[in-house]
């Protein structure tokens, strides 16, 4: 044998055992991601990434099958299945064929803007062509406040928290409101919105919120209190309900399935598929974690990923019938 086919034998061995490696790397944080629920960072981080782990592991146990490495296509296919479980389900709910006799539709959109973003143009594209009659607002910031006094005349109803931190927030509606109220969901200095939105003459509750990033244990202890909270407070006000927002946690994360128990809402992407929101343009390793969460009894009609406004996150635009 050659030095050269020997050469290129070891190259390729070194290749599929740098695969077989990456595989097992891929079952570890598959695992380790549905142990979020106790509050460690690294189990937290590695939750978000289920339609990863599952394309990577699909394509990564076909060289372990070439090989026979039964144990590995084993661990392997086994993390598939279990990643595949967690994900496909978001892409199967039924959908509606369209909005029942005598209810009221309406669309929202939801938007983190970025505080350092100026391209307000982009964003009065978007609210035009979506029809928005709601417009939550993340990150709102003074010069969002001064140019949305002038801009956003068709919403007559408006609450503007801006701040210099991304922690500004603002709702804006064309429908009718009745009451804003500030609330504090948080053990830090950071306010959400609570609107009483008059659609179709019945009330219905519109929280827009903006969750603190879990990048410390502290700042996790923090989000998961801030989505606990809320979760109480919906489900005691008794209020058909919209909560939207950015969230900083996806679908598959513990404290987000934890708000979706305790406040009865339904995740307004079941059957709509993931759609990432953030980072916007990092293509495939994007993850969902703006939301819209709606009651039940609220019809998803439809739900989509806006067009890019040069923020950090895509909006969300969902129309729903009351």
């Amino acid at each position: 044998m050659s030095e050269q086919n020997t050469a290129l034998q070891d190259s390729l061995k070194a290749l599929l055992n740098l695969a077989e490696f990456a595989g097992y790397s891929c079952v570890l944080c598959s695992l380790l991601g549905f142990f979020s629920r106790f509050d460690v960072i690294p189990f937290d981080l590695f939750c978000h990434f289920r339609v990863q782990y599952l394309c990577l592991l699909a394509l990564l146990v076909v060289p372990s099958i070439v090989r026979k490495r039964w144990i590995a296509v084993a661990m392997l296919s086994t993390a598939m299945v279990l990643n595949f479980c967690e994900v496909v389900p978001i892409f199967v709910a039924e959908k509606p064929v369209g909005a029942p006799v005598n209810r009221t539709v309406l669309t929202l959109v939801d938007t983190n803007f970025n505080s350092r973003n100026t391209n307000f143009d982009l964003l009065q594209s978007l609210v035009d062509s979506s029809g928005a009659d709601i417009l939550c607002w993340q990150e709102f910031s003074p010069a969002a406040e001064s140019w949305a006094k002038t801009h956003l005349p068709a919403f007559k109803y408006s609450k503007q928290i801006p701040r210099n931190d991304n922690f500004g927030i603002a709702l804006f509606s064309k429908l009718p409101v009745t009451s804003f109220r500030v609330e504090n969901f948080s053990d830090v200095p950071i306010e959400s919105i609570v609107a009483t939105v008059q659609a179709g003459g019945k009330p219905i509750q519109v929280i827009s919120t903006h969750t603190y990033p879990p990048i410390t244990g502290a700042a996790l202890y923090t989000r998961d209190l801030q989505l606990k909270n809320l979760g109480i407070f919906v489900r005691n006000s008794g209020v058909p309900t919209i909560l939207c927002g950015d969230l900083n946690a996806t679908s598959w994360s513990s404290s987000f399935k934890d708000l979706i128990n305790d406040s009865g809402l339904k995740d307004s992407r079941q059957g709509f598929g993931v759609q990432p929101s953030w980072p916007a343009g990092l293509g495939p390793m994007m993850i969902p974690i703006d939301h819209v969460l709606v009651n039940p009894q609220m019809q998803v009609l439809s739900r989509t990923i806006g067009s890019a406004v040069r923020s950090d996150h895509f909006p969300v635009i969902v129309k729903l019938s009351i």
